[in-house]
C-alpha cells in the first residue's frame, strides 16, 4: 500500500507540475494520474486505497469549506455588499435551474436527480479563482473596483452555498436502509466553515497561522482527492456520456455567465470587468471532485451520469476558466 501511496502522490505530483508549465491547472494532471493507474488501465492502486477513498474525499471536502470559511471575511463581505452577496448565489442558482430544466432532456434522471446534478455542477472553483485574484491583485488589476476581493469572496461563499443546497436535496433523495456514513464529510464541512468564519471574524491573528497549515495540509489532500476520483471514472463510460455530458454543461455554462451579469446590475463595473467576472466564475474544480462521486456511492440511481458529468465539468472549465481568466484579464480590467 505504501509503495502504491508513493507512486500516486509522486506522479500526480509531477504531472502537475508539467500542466502548470502549460499553464492548465495541475489538478488535471492529478486527475489523469488517476483514470491512468485506475482498475480499468494500468490498475497500480492499491485495492485498500480504493476501499478508503471515500473517507479520503470526506477529508478534503472538509479542508476545501475550512479554507473557504478562513477566507471568507465577514467585514469584507460587508463592505462589497449587494454585488458580494448576489455574486455567491445567483448565479449558481440560475445553473441548478438551468441543470434542472436540461438535464431531463438530455439523460434519464428525475427531477429530484437533476437538482442533485445541478447542486454538483454548481460550485465555482476557489483551488482556482482565489490563486488568480491574489496574483490580479499583487498586479493591481481591477483593484480600484475590488474586483479580485469581489470574486474571492464570491467563490469562498458560492461554494458554502452550493454544499448546503446539496446537502439538503441528497438528504431528501435517500430512502431505505444506507450508510450514513457516506454523508459524514457534509456536515462535519459545513461545521468547519462555522469554525473558519468564526476564527477570522473574532481571532484575525490565530486564523493566520491556521490558513497556513491548511494550505499545506490541502497540498497532499488535492493530489488524493483528484487521483482518487480519475480512478472511480470508466474511461468506456466516460466517453460513452461525453458528447451528451459537455453539451449539456456548455449549455448551463452560458446561463451561468448570465446569471453572473444579473447579479452585477447596478453596480460601478464597466462591461468589459463584467464579462472578465463572468468567465472567473466558470472554473469548477475541487467541489465537484470531492462531492461528485457522492450520489452513486449512497445508491442514487442516475449517481453514475452525475459523477461522469462532474468529471466532464473539471475536465472542460478548469481550464477554459483558467486560461479565460489568465488570457482576458490585461484586455479586460484597468491597471491600477
Amino acid at each position: 500500500m505504501l509503495l502504491s501511496l508513493t507512486l500516486i502522490l509522486i506522479s500526480a505530483f509531477l504531472l502537475g507540475q508539467v500542466m502548470k508549465k502549460c499553464k492548465l491547472p495541475p489538478l488535471l494532471g492529478m486527475l489523469l494520474v488517476g483514470i491512468l493507474f485506475s482498475p480499468y488501465i494500468l490498475d497500480l492502486i492499491d485495492p485498500v486505497i480504493l476501499g478508503h477513498s471515500a473517507i479520503i474525499r470526506q477529508f478534503a471536502l472538509v479542508v476545501i469549506l475550512f479554507r473557504a470559511g478562513l477566507s471568507l471575511d465577514i467585514q469584507k463581505l460587508k463592505l462589497l455588499g449587494r454585488p458580494a452577496i448576489l455574486m455567491s448565489v445567483i448565479p449558481a442558482t440560475v445553473e441548478i435551474i438551468a441543470t434542472t430544466i436540461l438535464a431531463g432532456l438530455f439523460f434519464d434522471v428525475t427531477p429530484l436527480e437533476a437538482v442533485i446534478m445541478g447542486t454538483v455542477l454548481a460550485a465555482v472553483s476557489p483551488a482556482i479563482v482565489i490563486p488568480q485574484m491574489i496574483k490580479l491583485k499583487e498586479k493591481k488589476y481591477g483593484t480600484e473596483r475590488g474586483i479580485p476581493e469581489l470574486l474571492m469572496t464570491g467563490t469562498s461563499a458560492n461554494s458554502i452555498f452550493v454544499v448546503i443546497l446539496f446537502t439538503i436535496f441528497i438528504g431528501i433523495s435517500v430512502g431505505g436502509e444506507f450508510d450514513f456514513t457516506a454523508l459524514i464529510g457534509l456536515p462535519v464541512g459545513i461545521i468547519a466553515v462555522l469554525i473558519g468564519v468564526i476564527l477570522v471574524a473574532k481571532f484575525p491573528m490565530q486564523a493566520k497561522p491556521v490558513a497556513t497549515v491548511a494550505s499545506k495540509i490541502w497540498i497532499p489532500a488535492e493530489i488524493m482527492l483528484f487521483a482518487l476520483v480519475g480512478a472511480t471514472i470508466n474511461p468506456e463510460l466516460l466517453m460513452n456520456d461525453g458528447l451528451t455530458a459537455v453539451s449539456l454543461i456548455l449549455l448551463v455554462l452560458s446561463v451561468r455567465f448570465i446569471g453572473v451579469l444579473i447579479a452585477l446590475i447596478k453596480t460601478p463595473l464597466t462591461l468589459k470587468e463584467r464579462l472578465f467576472c463572468g468567465f472567473a466564475y466558470l472554473p469548477k474544480a475541487t467541489v465537484q471532485a470531492a462531492i461528485g462521486s457522492l450520489p452513486l456511492l449512497i445508491g442514487v440511481n442516475a449517481g453514475g451520469i452525475i459523477l461522469s458529468i462532474a468529471v466532464w465539468s473539471i475536465v472542460i472549465t478548469a481550464p477554459l476558466g483558467a486560461l479565460g481568466i489568465d488570457f482576458s484579464y490585461q484586455r479586460l480590467l484597468e491597471e491600477n
